[in-house]
């Protein structure tokens, strides 16, 4: 089992109008990811209805996400 600094990661913005994902970074480390997460997560909700880390890969495990849900 992999810890969560462990792996590659992605990091996926939803669409305000569109209501589509897209992957703004792939596969790229976690500090990458992070900074990209920041990048994006001020563009929320006017450009993006959410941002996420989420671990690349066929499960995409959501590792962060913004706003926050549950």
């Amino acid at each position: 089992m992999t810890g969560p600094d462990e792996g590659t990661f992605d990091v996926v913005v939803g669409g305000v109008h569109d209501r589509d994902e897209q992957t703004i970074s792939r596969d790229t480390t976690l500090a990458e990811a992070e900074a990209d997460f920041e990048e994006h997560a001020r563009l929320v909700p006017t450009q993006h209805r959410y941002v996420q880390v989420r671990h690349s890969g066929e499960d995409g495990a959501i590792v962060k996400t913004y706003p926050a849900t549950g």
